[in-house]
Formats: C-alpha cells, sequence, structure tokens
C-alpha cells in the first residue's frame, strides 16, 4: 500500500516538473511547443496503454501482459 501510494506521488510530481524543466531550457521561441508535446505523449502512451489491454485485440493474457509492461 505505501508502495502504491509513493509511485503515484512521484508520478505526479514527475509529470509536474517535467514540463516545467523542459520549458525552462528551450529556446524562447519553442516554450509552449515542448509543454505541449510533453502532456501529448503522456496522453499517446495512456491511450496505446488502453488499447494494448483489450483482449480482442491481442489474444491471449499472456501476451498482452508482456506488451503492457513494455510500454
Amino acid at each position: 500500500m505505501l508502495s502504491n501510494v509513493s509511485v503515484c506521488v512521484v508520478s505526479g510530481l514527475g509529470n509536474c516538473i517535467a514540463p516545467m524543466f523542459l520549458s525552462e531550457i528551450a529556446p524562447f521561441n519553442y516554450r509552449g511547443a515542448f509543454g505541449t508535446l510533453h502532456q501529448l505523449f503522456i496522453t499517446l502512451g495512456i491511450l496505446l496503454a488502453s488499447v494494448f489491454g483489450i483482449p480482442q485485440l491481442l489474444g491471449s493474457s499472456q501476451f498482452i501482459d508482456r506488451y503492457i509492461i513494455g510500454l
């Protein structure tokens, strides 16, 4: 239980700090794009993990688990 809470907190902090850091080191013209692309890639990763989790798409449970963990 404690490990789940700590993983959630660290993931949330990383998701907030990474775009801030990227916007600080990016050139002035690209600051908005770097923050937007970070969030876009997070969203695409969640979408791909959800799609790969559909049993009808990839077949057996063992096959699905192997590729979802790889994402």
